[in-house]
């Protein structure tokens, strides 16, 4: 991922396959690097009946899945937005089961 120059940033269905850190780390990159105006559209799970994410457990190999499937909370997204100068522009949420959650939030640089 460029460190700077780009206008929009956009991940859709790809970032809940990293636990919730990493994922809050990959998108600290993609707000900061964004200039005034920029855009990042992001397409991610946010919930999951009764989901956690423990660094220990994880660690220790306490997921046992085909493919690593997560949920990085709502508000842990707007809270770095907000911290990296974003702004939230829209949000929709869309029941993809019954007990899953995934959003896609649109934010512009201030």
């Amino acid at each position: 991922m460029p460190g700077r120059g780009f206008d929009l940033w956009y991940s859709r269905l790809v970032l809940q396959h990293n636990p919730p850190p990493v994922t809050l780390s990959i998108l600290e990159k993609a707000f900061s690097g964004l200039p005034p105006q920029g855009v990042a559209i992001v397409h991610v799970r946010t919930h999951e009946d009764g989901y956690s994410f423990k660094v220990a457990d994880y660690l220790k190999g306490g997921f046992k899945l085909d493919m690593e499937m997560h949920s990085t909370p709502q508000n842990s997204i707007l809270e770095l937005a907000d911290r990296t100068g974003c702004r939230l522009f829209e949000l929709h949420e869309e029941p993809d089961h019954i007990d899953n959650v995934t959003s896609i939030f649109v934010f512009v640089k201030k």
